[in-house]
Formats: C-alpha cells, structure tokens, sequence
C-alpha cells in the first residue's frame, strides 16, 4: 500500500511509538510492549514481494486498507 520505502518508514515510526507508549506508562497493562517484542522477535523477515508492486494503488483499495489498519489499531489498543 505504501511501497518498500513507506512500509520501512510506517514499521519504523510504529515500533517508535509503541515502545515510547509502553516505557512512558501510558499501557497500564503492558500489551503494547508486548506485541512490540512479538513482531520484533518474529516478523523479522520482509513479507514477499507482491506480483504488481510497481503499478498504483486504486483510491476504494486504498479507502479499504486505510479502513482496515484502523480497525486493527483500535482491537490492539486497550480502552480506558
């Protein structure tokens, strides 16, 4: 969805965040932490290469995935 250089900037900018949330207290019950040594220690490798890497993304494709990684954040973050 973002391209190789976008997926290493968004991975980057995630892992940041996440062990900033978790060290800084603001996970009371330490998920975050712990999912972020669960995608370090075992999603290490770069997923494969998508067949149309080079052509664009569609703009409901893109609405869809956007959808989507918001969903998963809102399941992996703890409410108050």
């Amino acid at each position: 969805m973002f391209g190789r250089r976008g997926t290493f900037l968004v991975k980057t900018f995630t892992a940041f965040l996440l062990s900033a949330a978790g060290l800084l207290g603001l996970d009371d019950a330490r998920i975050l932490i712990i999912y972020l040594l669960f995608t370090i220690i075992w999603q290490r490798e770069l997923e494969t290469p998508a067949r149309n890497e080079v052509e664009e993304l569609d703009f409901p494709r893109g609405l869809v995935g956007i959808a989507l990684a918001l969903f998963v954040a809102l399941a992996l973050l703890p409410m108050p």
